[in-house]
């Protein structure tokens, strides 16, 4: 069965076999940034004082605001944005007592305010999430539906460091002392079907295995029907013993998603991630996505390309 693929910002062809460093070369260039030394990309053993954070329940309070889908108002890269709002919602309702009730901040108008950033404008392709940042933090994030009550954003930062480690270092330090984190990653052909494929045969259930391209998926394998509502107090998944076996296919493009925790006890070990293509693809909107590890693997490059936290 072949089944749609969404895209976002289009990033040249490539295989998979193609030389990690001529990937990121191109989807750097995109970007305008400059690409990191070939240094320290291999994972290495870290300082992890808690094996899992989850912001939807920090502390007892759930930081995180409800999953939106990109597709209203228009899907001209609109993850970015997306992406963009989910994190500042979340820091925001991180830095007051308690979360804000009801807080909506407008993904349209910032993305429509992209045709107003020099070189950032989304156009055709894309839009970097430097440049929605920076709106941002120029004009702060209106709620929807109301433009005169505006939450400020007062700076953003970039998580990315030169080593691996130290870059899932920064992102998780981010995600215990601030707020969620935006990351682009490279999406391939089966990472939209991944969850796809897992919402039409466990609906409503929320996907415990964790994402790779070309990962096994085990459709039929037995879970919780009512798992608990955070990802740090859900047993871990066991490893399918009656996989499917999915092909990661070629990338398709860039994808933005927010990083709203970390789960250092699954296998590999996981970022958990807000996606923004409705509350019922992968059971719940969110999936669980490898952290960057060997060189060796086909990987998204989700903690390696661009990761920033927001300040509000």
């Amino acid at each position: 069965m072949v089944v749609p693929t969404r895209k976002e910002f289009t990033i040249a062809p490539a295989r998979q076999s193609v030389h990690r460093r001529s990937f990121l070369k191109t989807a750097t260039a995109l970007a305008g940034g400059a690409l990191l030394p070939d240094m320290g990309w291999a994972a290495q053993p870290g300082i992890r004082p808690v094996p899992c954070v989850d912001l939807r329940c920090d502390g007892g309070k759930n930081q995180i605001t409800p999953v939106k889908d990109q597709d209203d108002p228009v899907p001209c890269n609109a993850c970015t944005a997306f992406a963009v709002v989910a994190a500042v919602e979340g820091t925001y309702n991180k830095s007051q007592p308690n979360p804000v009730a009801g807080l909506d901040l407008d993904e349209k108008k910032l993305f429509l305010s992209s045709a107003t950033v020099p070189s950032g404008g989304c156009g055709t392709s894309h839009w970097w999430p430097k440049y929605a940042l920076e709106v941002c933090k120029r004009d702060g994030l209106a709620w929807e539906g109301n433009p005169s009550r505006v939450v400020p954003v007062t700076g953003f930062e970039s998580l990315l460091d030169s080593s691996l480690t130290q870059t899932q270092k920064n992102i998780k330090e981010w995600l215990v002392n601030t707020g969620p984190v935006v990351a682009v990653m490279v999406q391939y052909e089966d990472f939209y079907t991944w969850g796809k494929v897992w919402s039409e045969q466990n609906p409503g259930v929320p996907n415990p295995y964790v994402y790779e391209p070309g990962a096994q998926l085990d459709i039929c394998q037995p879970v919780a029907t009512s798992p608990p509502p955070c990802q740090c107090q859900a047993t871990v998944a066991p490893t399918p013993t009656r996989p499917l076996k999915r092909a990661a296919g070629s990338p398709v493009g860039g994808h933005v998603v927010t990083i709203i925790g970390f789960d250092d006890r699954t296998s590999p070990e996981s970022w958990i991630c807000k996606n923004s293509w409705g509350d019922e693809w992968n059971g719940n909107g969110y999936v669980l996505i490898a952290q960057g590890s060997h060189p060796s693997k086909i990987r998204c490059y989700i903690d390696e390309i661009d990761v920033y936290g927001v300040r509000c």
